[in-house]
C-alpha cells in the first residue's frame, strides 16, 4: 500500500513538475527575447545620439570657422589671418582632416591649413556648393593625399547680401567610427551610415566603404526605411556582414544641410529558444531523477525524510526572522538618516524667522501678527514638501517668495527682492530648501536698512539658478559655510555634483544651485 502510495505521489509529481518547466521556461523565453530587444534598442539609440552629437560639433566648428573668416574679411592683411585662423581651429577636433577657405577674389583664392592641399583637391566640392547650397554636406569622396575616406561641410562667407567664398572642413570618417567603435555600446554588433546617393560613408568593413549599397543585402530595407513613416524603421534581417541575424534600426541624420543620409545600427539577435529548451530539458531530466531518489529515500527512510523536513522547516523559519530583524533595522536606519536631515534643515529654518519675529514684536504688534498667520502658512508647506529631496523651480521659487514677503513686512524699504526667471525653466528642479537657505543667509549677514537697503535678486544663467546681492556684511558676517550652506554643499555631494562657493567681490555676494537632471 505504502509501495502505490509512493508511485502515485512520484508520478502526479513528475507530471506537475514537467507542466511546470515547460510554463516557466515558455515564460523564461518570451522574457528574455523582450529584454534582448530592449537593450539591442538601447545599445542603438546611444549610438545614434554619439552621431548626431558629433556631427552637430563639427558642423558648429565649421560655423564658427565661418564667422571668424566673415570677421576678418575686410582686414588688409586677410590672408595671413585666414592662415592664423585656419591653424589654430584645426587642432580643436580629430576627426577634421583639413580646413580650408576659398573666396571668389583673386588675390586670395584658396587657403588651407595644409599646405600641400590646393584648390585643384577641393574644386569637384567647391563646384557641387555652389551649384546646390553654399550650406552644404557633400557626398563621401576617397581622397588621394589622406588616403581617407572624407565628407566636406561647407558654409557660406558672406558681405551683406552676397556670397563671396565657401569655408570647408573635411571630417574622417574612419575617426569618427573608431570613435563609435571605442564607446563599446553595440557589443558584437556595428553602426553603418549611407550618404544620399546610397553609397556606403562609414562601416566596419573598409572594403564596403564608398560603394553602392545595391551590392549588399544588408541594406535591402533601406527604400523602405527611407519612407517609412516612421523616424526608426526597425526590422529583423540576417547580415551577410556577421552571418548573423541582427535587429536593424534605420533613422535619419538630422541635419539640415545633409538630406536623406541614413544611419543603420545593427545589433546580434541571437536565437534565445536555445537556451530555455536546454534549461527546459536538464530540469525535466533533474527533477526526474531527483523524485525518483526523493521516493526511494522516503519509501527506505520515510523517519529519517520527515526529520529532514522538521528541520529544514526550522531553518527557514530563523532565516525568515533574520530577514526580517535585518530588514526592520535598515528601516530604523533610514528613518535616523531621514530625521537627522529634518533636524538640519527645519529647526535652522525655524530658529531664523523666530529670530526675525522676536525683532519685530518689539517694533509692531500688529505687523508681529500678520507675521506669525504667515509663517504659520509657510512652516505647513515647509513640512508638507520637506520628504521631497529635489523640487521644481516654481515651487523653490513659490516657497522663497512667501518667506521674502515675510521678511518684507519685517524690513519694510529696507529689503528689496527681484525675481526674473523665465518661465520656460520653471519646470526644471533642484534641491528643496537651497533657495530659501541662501535668501536667509543674504538677510542674516548683511547690513539692510532705509539709508543702506538690501537688494536680492534671484535669475538664472546656464543651467543654474542664480541669487545674488549687494554685499554689506553686518558685524556677525564671515566667509566661511554655515550650517544651510554645508547643507546645500553636503546634499549636492550625495548626488555627485558640485556645489561652488560663492562668489563674493566689492560690491556683490552671489551664489549659484546648479539644476539637478533627474528627481530623487
Amino acid at each position: 500500500m505504502r509501495r502505490n502510495a509512493l508511485i502515485l505521489v512520484g508520478t502526479l509529481i513528475i507530471l506537475l513538475f514537467s507542466v511546470f518547466v515547460y510554463v516557466t521556461s515558455d515564460q523564461m523565453n518570451k522574457k528574455t527575447q523582450t529584454i534582448a530587444h530592449a537593450m539591442a534598442h538601447y545599445a542603438a539609440s546611444n549610438n545614434i545620439q554619439f552621431l548626431q552629437n558629433k556631427f552637430d560639433q563639427l558642423f558648429l566648428q565649421a560655423q564658427y570657422l565661418s564667422e571668424g573668416v566673415q570677421a576678418l574679411t575686410p582686414s588688409s592683411a586677410r590672408k595671413e589671418a585666414f592662415q592664423q585662423l585656419l591653424n589654430h581651429t584645426a587642432d580643436n577636433e580629430l576627426q577634421i582632416a583639413s580646413q580650408w577657405i576659398w573666396l571668389s577674389s583673386p588675390d586670395t583664392s584658396f587657403i588651407s591649413n595644409r599646405t600641400e592641399l590646393k584648390q585643384i583637391n577641393r574644386q569637384s566640392i567647391i563646384d557641387d556648393s555652389k551649384r546646390y547650397s553654399p550650406k552644404w554636406m557633400s557626398y563621401p569622396y576617397w581622397d588621394k593625399l589622406t588616403q581617407k575616406q572624407l565628407v566636406t561641410f561647407t558654409l557660406p562667407i558672406s558681405n551683406g547680401n552676397q556670397t563671396i567664398g565657401i569655408v570647408g572642413i573635411d571630417i574622417d570618417l574612419m575617426q569618427i567610427h573608431q570613435l563609435l567603435a571605442a564607446k563599446g555600446e553595440s557589443g558584437y554588433g556595428y553602426t553603418a551610415m549611407i550618404s544620399a546617393n546610397r553609397k556606403i560613408a562609414m562601416h566596419p568593413d573598409e572594403k564596403r566603404i564608398g560603394s553602392t549599397i545595391d551590392s549588399f543585402p544588408e541594406f535591402s530595407n533601406y527604400s523602405a526605411a527611407i519612407h517609412a513613416d516612421t523616424t526608426r524603421y526597425t526590422n529583423i534581417i540576417h547580415s551577410d556582414f556577421l552571418d548573423l541575424p541582427v535587429l536593424q534600426i534605420y533613422t535619419p541624420l538630422n541635419l539640415g544641410y545633409a538630406q536623406n543620409w541614413m544611419i543603420s545600427v545593427n545589433i546580434p539577435v541571437f536565437n534565445y529558444m536555445d537556451i530555455p529548451n536546454k534549461i527546459r530539458r536538464n530540469l525535466i531530466y533533474t527533477g526526474i531523477i531527483s523524485i525518483v531518489i526523493m521516493l526511494l529515500i522516503l519509501y527506505f527512510a520515510l523517519g529519517r525524510w520527515q526529520y529532514e523536513i522538521q528541520r529544514r522547516q526550522t531553518l527557514e523559519k530563523e532565516k525568515k526572522e533574520l530577514a526580517l530583524q535585518s530588514e526592520r533595522q535598515s528601516r530604523e536606519n533610514m528613518e535616523a538618516q531621514l530625521n537627522n536631515l529634518k533636524n538640519q534643515l527645519n529647526p535652522h529654518f525655524l530658529f531664523n524667522s523666530l529670530s526675525s519675529l522676536y525683532t519685530l514684536v518689539g517694533k509692531d504688534k500688529e505687523l508681529a501678527r500678520q507675521f506669525v498667520m504667515k509663517l504659520s502658512k509657510l512652516y505647513r508647506n515647509l513640512l508638507l514638501k520637506h520628504k521631497e529631496n529635489t523640487v521644481t523651480l516654481k515651487n523653490e521659487m513659490d516657497f522663497t517668495q512667501h518667506y521674502l514677503f515675510l521678511q518684507k513686512i519685517r524690513f519694510g524699504e529696507a529689503l528689496q527682492y527681484e525675481i526674473d526667471v523665465p518661465e520656460e525653466h520653471l519646470s526644471q528642479y533642484i534641491l528643496s530648501q537651497s533657495l530659501i537657505s541662501l535668501a536667509e543667509n543674504a538677510i542674516k549677514h548683511n547690513i539692510a536698512t532705509k539709508e543702506q537697503p538690501l537688494h536680492i535678486k534671484i535669475t538664472f544663467d546656464e543651467n543654474a539658478l542664480v541669487i545674488c546681492n549687494n554685499y554689506n556684511p553686518s558685524g556677525n558676517s564671515t566667509n566661511k559655510l554655515g550650517t544651510g550652506l554645508k547643507n546645500i554643499h553636503r546634499r549636492y555631494e550625495l548626488l555627485g555634483m558640485n556645489f561652488i562657493q560663492p562668489e563674493i567681490t566689492e560690491n556683490n555676494y552671489m551664489a549659484r544651485l546648479p539644476i539637478i537632471k533627474h528627481t530623487f
